[in-house]
């Protein structure tokens, strides 16, 4: 009975629900979707939802004191302030309950309530639209002095936070933001109406029949007619199923036309009895050749049904199953269904908080000098090898450090809001430093970000940018928290893990990290969030006499065919995959590949071209990706070749020099080195097109070009004592493969940072 109500309340909707709200409820559709916001339903570590546990929310800025309550009334469990007008909603010298937001002001050193009191409206709406679920707006307004206060609630599944900042945005209008789990949204997936309008007059056209049949029986009824023959044309009807058979068995014979075969085997063929069997005999041999007229038209109803109906009641159905489910994450929505046109989805990547503009090409730019620039200092990550800290080891100069990755016609998406500096030149003084990045006539650096409330700006004043757009390490630390990220592949994806490293630690605090390595496994923990950031070494991703993390230097490089589960099985489990693999791969125009084991006395070894070899492993590692990653769960990124700038000649500079001592990069545009295969990218292209795994292409080449000024060069710690004849000829032993930290492999995770929240 339970399904057939669900089902009747899906089939008398006659219009599309956009919006449904009540007081601290709210749903808005979209893209196929349900956001369903309850702010006051109860969630595990926050049992009365958004509602304050201490009866009251707080925020105190510039001597302006904010109480407040959302979806209930307020109650002073302590630090009570006194009121010097607070009508309905408390005594006469105190406020008390009912209340729903007081602003304090100081009146001879006392906090006193003067203004909002009792909401007299509460509105919600979304904060981004194009975002939905980012979170909700809360305007509370009462009826003295129009006053409100507009609290912006966005999604943190990881807990509250604020609120902490205030704004003005009128005689009597506050704004402020906190972030809760009761922010984020109830999703449900829309289903659509089977086929419309015809369902509905397929319904009226069955109601009108059974009148029919209905006033026909009684009429016949009262003729004196009784039995099976009460039924109006009854000859008509028995005939339909036969009529409906043969109608059928016509058109099947027209499309396919007679043969012998399908008059001796078919359904619809009448096979006539042999004259010596008896009638029942003859109905004997008929029953297993034909299926009987009432037969196939139920089951011709039933398949009809079926595919008109066929939406509507898996809707009833998932809404029963999800009931049943103990996943907090899908529910049933609001008590009003919406419904929807059914069309393609698009499926979301894992972790993805919102989408990058599919006209910006975050890997097509140039470098701007930033001053604001290292996001860390050198002597501030301990994690750093000696291989890579250029300072360390004498680099006389830091402008490599200074360089900020900027894409043509868009930036960098960023979660971090821009914060501006707002100094006064005239009229009444402004309350301090605050987020005004909410008026495009303000300043064009300026723009929504976190504070979703316009502000109406009458004063004249300057903005300073304090805080540029950059990797968001708290975001980052917060997503891998209970999760596993790993880089896999050879030293410049190390130097990248290393980078990631340094941008998050300062958040750890020093007995909450860990750095251990466990042979080809390196392992950076974060104890507090349960979160670990992994290196594993494997060069060719494939198993290779290569595989030694320590000692590899092996000049006559083997790769085994098929071997990928000999590393595969470190991997497993992991949330967040980086590949890299190029470098090893050049050791000549063939790569020798073994067949069977290195155990074997004679190894089967053949040789392929190097471009043959690379897409054998680019293949095995795309196996192994769909079949033991989750792409539901999980994310999968390559990172594409590292250059190299081992011949100057390549970039018009003196012969047989390289990047040592070079401190400008490389300003041509289209410039592309001779180190840098561009037959290893085709591979990389034509096997990436054909994966059924969705793999993220980090094309991180063409930016690294430019870049012949961030290698670490001879400002590093050698791996053998110099020869007297080295120290003479420094560029002898200039590492131009590897790159300094802090440095161009930043901009690398900034990238990876845009990738995996906004794909």
């Amino acid at each position: 009975m339970v399904i057939w109500a669900d089902l009747l309340k899906c089939f008398i909707l006659l219009s599309t629900i956009s919006y449904t709200f009540s007081i601290c409820e709210f749903s808005v559709s979209d893209r196929n979707k349900l956001y369903n916001f309850s702010l006051a339903s109860p969630l595990p570590k926050y049992p009365h939802g958004v509602l304050s546990e201490d009866g009251f929310y707080k925020v105190a800025v510039n001597g302006t004191v904010i109480w407040f309550q959302l979806c209930d009334g307020m109650v002073f469990n302590h630090d009570l302030p006194r009121c010097l007008d607070c009508r309905d909603c408390g005594g006469p010298s105190h406020c008390g309950m009912e209340c729903s937001a007081l602003v304090a002001h100081t009146v001879g050193g006392y906090p006193l309530c003067t203004t909002i009191g009792h909401a007299l409206s509460t509105k919600i709406n979304i904060i981004d639209e194009k975002m939905p679920h980012k979170g909700v707006i809360v305007k509370m307004s009462s009826r003295k002095d129009s006053c409100s206060l507009t609290v912006s609630v966005i999604c943190d599944v990881n807990g509250v936070q604020g609120p902490q900042l205030l704004n003005k945005t009128g005689i009597c209008d506050y704004a402020t933001v906190l972030r809760h789990p009761s922010g984020c949204a109830e999703i449900v997936d829309i289903h659509g109406r089977g086929w419309g309008w015809f369902s509905f007059f397929l319904l009226i056209s069955a109601c009108l029949f059974g009148a029919y049949l209905l006033v026909g029986t009684v009429y016949r009824y009262f003729q004196g007619i009784r039995g099976i023959d009460i039924i109006p044309n009854l000859e008509f009807w028995s005939s339909i199923p036969q009529r409906t058979q043969s109608l059928f068995a016509s058109l099947v014979r027209k499309f396919r036309g007679p043969s012998q075969g399908s008059r001796e085997r078919g359904w619809f063929e009448t096979m006539k009895p042999p004259l010596s069997s008896s009638s029942s005999s003859s109905s004997v041999l008929r029953k297993p050749r034909h299926l009987s007229p009432y037969l196939f038209s139920l089951l011709a109803f039933i398949v009809f049904v079926a595919i008109l109906y066929g939406e509507d009641v898996a809707c009833v159905f998932n809404q029963q199953l999800q009931l049943g489910s103990d996943s907090p994450r899908y529910f049933t929505g609001p008590s009003s269904l919406v419904f929807g046109v059914e069309k393609k989805r698009e499926k979301a990547l894992p972790f993805a908080i919102g989408k990058t503009d599919p006209s910006c090409d975050i890997f097509s730019g140039r470098w701007v000098y930033d001053e604001s620039r290292p996001l860390y200092e050198e002597s501030d990550c301990p994690y750093i090898q000696p291989q890579l800290t250029c300072l360390e080891h004498g680099r006389p100069e830091t402008n490599y450090q200074h360089w900020r990755w900027q894409p043509n016609g868009c930036d960098l998406p960023s979660y971090e809001p821009t914060i501006c500096e707002c100094k006064v030149t005239e009229g009444p003084l402004w309350d301090g430093p605050t987020i005004c990045g909410l008026d495009p006539r303000v300043s064009n650096e300026c723009r929504v970000f976190e504070m979703p409330v316009p502000l109406e700006i009458t004063k004249q004043f300057n903005v300073v940018v304090t805080n540029p757009k950059r990797f968001n390490a708290t975001l980052m630390l917060e997503t891998l928290r209970g999760k596993r990220m790993m880089f896999v592949g050879d030293s410049l994806n190390r130097g990248q893990y290393v980078s990631m490293v340094c941008l998050l630690h300062k958040l750890i605090p020093e007995d909450g990290k860990s750095m251990e390595t466990f042979d080809s496994l390196t392992v950076f923990t974060a104890k507090e969030y349960n979160a670990t950031i992994e290196f594993y070494w494997a060069p060719f991703i494939l198993e290779s006499n290569s595989d030694n993390a320590v000692i590899h230097r092996v000049s006559d490089r083997i790769v085994r065919k098929g071997s990928i589960n000999k590393h595969g099985k470190h991997w497993k489990g992991v949330d967040i995959m980086v590949f890299n693999t190029y470098l090893w791969w050049m050791t000549g125009l063939k790569m020798k590949i073994l067949r069977g084991s290195f155990d074997d006395e004679a190894k089967d070894i053949m040789e392929l071209s190097t471009e043959d070899a690379y897409r054998m492993a680019m293949r095995s590692m795309l196996r192994w990706v769909r079949i033991n990653m989750d792409r539901k769960k999980t994310r999968v990124f390559f990172t594409s070749m590292s250059p190299t700038h081992a011949k100057s000649g390549d970039w018009g500079g003196v012969p047989g020099r390289n990047c040592y001592n070079e401190t400008r990069m490389i300003e041509d545009p289209n410039y592309w080195g001779s180190d840098s295969r561009k037959s290893i990218m085709e591979v990389i292209g034509d096997v990436f097109r054909k994966s059924k795994f969705p793999v993220t292409f980090l094309n991180i080449t063409q930016l690294s070009l430019y870049r012949k000024d961030a290698h670490t060069s001879i400002y590093k710690k050698q791996w053998s004592p110099l020869t007297p004849e080295q120290i003479a000829n420094p560029v002898s032993y200039a590492d131009c493969t590897h790159w300094c930290l802090p440095g161009l492999q930043d901009t690398w995770n900034e990238l990876l940072f845009a990738k995996l929240f906004y794909p």
